[in-house]
């Protein structure tokens, strides 16, 4: 994630964002190191939806649920969170939705925290919402609660 400044947007995000281009799904920022034997790599994408998928069965063990956004989601292999985003001077009447999510491969074998995943996520969010000038219909901050 860049500690200032924005992030390197595909020049197709407007018209992603506006419906009148296929979505696919775009990396905000990634960790590739090098000299490693399990050639980890961690990712945080972003990709516009049209609807809310549906809910997951939150009766599912190993899974955690926050107040942010839309839906979010988190466990020990990553998080998902979704959130609207309705732009300043928009004309769409249904806004789009954007999906976020951070993953590793292969899945982390060490300690690693479900809500240090929303966390960051969250953040990632948080920011690209700002850059996007959605932040106010997004319903992101910046602090968490478990549902």
């Amino acid at each position: 994630m860049p500690e200032r400044g924005d992030f390197a947007l595909p020049a197709t995000t407007s018209e992603e964002l506006g419906g009148s281009a296929v979505s696919k799904q775009h990396e905000l920022c990634s960790i590739k190191p090098e000299n490693v034997r399990n050639k980890q790599h961690i990712g945080i994408y972003f990709k516009v939806v049209r609807t809310l998928p549906a809910a997951p069965d939150k009766r599912l063990r190993g899974n955690y649920y926050f107040k942010v956004g839309l839906r979010a989601e988190a466990s020990d292999l990553g998080a998902k969170l979704y959130f609207e985003c309705a732009r300043e001077n928009s004309e769409n009447a249904k806004p789009p939705i954007i999906e976020t999510d951070f993953r590793y491969s292969p899945a982390s074998r060490g300690k690693v925290s479900y809500e240090g995943n929303m966390q960051l996520l969250n953040e990632a969010s948080y920011r690209l919402a700002q850059q996007l000038s959605c932040l106010q219909s997004s319903g992101l901050t910046r602090q968490l609660s478990l549902e």
